[in-house]
């Protein structure tokens, strides 16, 4: 048996794969960053979530499992975003959950376009790969329902992944892999 990322319970990520799932979280979960976006009140999150307060936990969830949660809040609203990561001893992944909620008893304002993930690879000039982003469809009811697609991330290329008509899984899943290819 195998999980989402093909790896048999009994190997591991190789290190060079595990060491970029590190740092990629060192850079995206920790301090006041989250690897998301989205407007309020007409304003960027860039320069909003500047001035909220942030919180950070981690904790094991169990064997070769740790979630680290890191919430950040509007000191001016009371909205409340959280964004819980759950981290794999033995697989190069992260999976995570974005929740949003008004803490405040009041009506909020409008909260738009949230990108659940809003980032830029990066890779150093000596790298000869490229990043290489594994997904899968949605389902339409077609023939090629839930099959995987690899998308090479050429430089400055940019990818949009969501569902349609209220349905978060009919056009994309929403769940991907990166990594890099030779």
């Amino acid at each position: 048996m195998r999980d989402l990322a093909g790896f048999a319970p009994t190997e591991k990520g190789a290190p060079d794969e595990m060491s970029d799932v590190e740092g990629w979280l060192a850079h995206h979960f920790q301090n006041q960053t989250m690897p998301v976006s989205f407007t309020l009140d007409d304003q960027p999150s860039s320069r909003l979530l500047r001035k909220w307060k942030f919180t950070h936990t981690e904790t094991i969830v169990g064997e070769g499992t740790r979630k680290r949660t890191i919430t950040a809040t509007d000191p001016k609203t009371g909205l409340e975003l959280t964004c819980e990561a759950t981290l794999f001893e033995r697989s190069p992944a992260v999976d995570w959950v974005v929740r949003v909620t008004n803490r405040s008893g009041k009506e909020s304002p409008l909260l738009e376009d949230l990108q659940v993930l809003d980032d830029r690879f990066l890779k150093p000039e000596s790298e000869k790969r490229e990043f290489i982003l594994r997904h899968s469809r949605g389902s339409r009811a077609w023939s090629d329902d839930f099959t995987s697609i690899d998308t090479l991330l050429t430089p400055n290329s940019r990818h949009t992944f969501g569902g349609h008509g209220g349905r978060s899984s009919d056009a994309d899943l929403p769940f991907i892999w990166q990594r890099r290819i030779a």
